[in-house]
């Protein structure tokens, strides 16, 4: 190897470390993993970043978007509309979307 390819080694393995270092200090937004535990207690943690939440507008009215409960969609308020999320991507597509009501269904 010439030292050009030991640099770029040497570099990606620096930012390999700070990046696991980010994660073990906990400054660093991680998916949710199902079933990780911490101590005694169940970690949970949101999918999409809370800046990516802020930004993020509904494509059909503009309204803003709310991470749904079980984190698999982002829903607006105004039009009821539900983008998926897959792979920890939202999917911003109107074609995509499907509309929920935010009442349950009665039983007759």
């Amino acid at each position: 190897m010439d030292l050009r390819a030991w640099l770029l080694l040497a570099c990606a393995f620096t930012k390999l470390l700070s990046f696991l270092s980010e994660i073990q200090s906990g400054s660093m937004f991680l998916p949710i993993i199902a079933g990780a535990r911490h101590g005694n207690q169940e970690v949970l943690k949101m999918a999409i970043s809370q800046d990516l939440l802020e930004i993020l507008a509904c494509p059909v009215c503009k309204s803003k978007l709310e991470l749904k409960a079980d984190g698999s969609g982002l829903k607006c308020q105004a039009c009821k509309r539900v983008y998926p999320i897959r792979d920890d991507i939202p999917v911003m597509l109107i074609d995509e979307a499907t509309i929920e009501d935010d009442e349950p269904a009665r039983k007759s």
